[in-house]
């Protein structure tokens, strides 16, 4: 039941645009991905690319932070 839940808040929050974004110029804009890089990151983020959702971003921003938060511990292991 909880994974059934997380994929429903995923997919709901995937068909929700970011505010401030033209639904015009989106629609005109994802028309370019019907093939290429952007064909393929749009079927990896299940449609939430194109539709400019904030789970478009996926796990790279966790994933990058976190990469930065054990740099910076393993400096401050070598250097203290």
């Amino acid at each position: 039941m909880v994974t059934l839940g997380l994929l429903l808040v995923y997919r709901f929050g995937a068909q929700v645009t970011l505010p401030g974004i033209d639904a015009s110029k989106l629609a005109e804009f994802s028309g370019n991905f019907e093939g290429g890089l952007g064909g393929l990151l749009n079927a990896f983020t299940g449609g939430a690319f194109a539709n400019a959702s904030v789970f478009a971003l996926g796990i790279m921003p966790y994933i990058r932070k976190r990469e930065k938060v054990e740099e910076r511990r393993s400096i401050r292991l070598h250097v203290g």
